[in-house]
């Protein structure tokens, strides 16, 4: 049985094991695929593949935190204070990316064809940005 130990142990390891998840769900989709193969395949050759592989998923990984904090930021000018709490969109992205994780052990229907490793990828991600919201409201609140 998980307990509430297990998932703080997550949370903190999720920072670290984000981007080789993802990088793994990759590899495991696509294998180098998307990269031209010579006649002749070196370990070099393979190195540096793998490198740019782990550098774009560094980067989307990126690019969708920084979209859900713009997005953050729209919400939280457009609403009225008394009516949004800071960080519901941000909340809102987290869980459902903790969800869409959690979903890889009941796989139905159109979802059937999405490989495991990317529901591991997704929800790692998720409890990272849940971890890294956690610690940017401690810091607001000067706790």
């Amino acid at each position: 049985m998980v307990n509430l130990g297990d998932l703080k142990n997550w949370m903190q390891v999720s920072g670290i094991l984000t981007i080789p998840f993802i990088v793994i769900a990759y590899l495991n989709e696509f294998g180098l695929g998307h990269f031209p193969q010579p006649e002749e395949f070196s370990w070099l050759l393979g190195l540096v593949y793998f490198f740019v592989v782990v550098g774009f998923a560094f980067l989307v990984s990126e690019a969708i935190f920084i979209a859900i904090k713009v997005l953050e930021i729209i919400v939280c000018k457009i609403m009225p204070s008394q009516f949004y709490r800071v960080g519901a969109v941000f909340g809102f992205f987290a869980i459902s990316f903790i969800s869409f994780g959690l979903l890889g052990f009941y796989k139905t229907g159109p979802i059937e064809g999405v490989k495991d490793t990317w529901f591991i990828a997704v929800g790692t991600y998720g409890l990272f940005m849940i971890r890294l919201h956690i610690e940017a409201r401690k810091t607001i609140s000067g706790r």
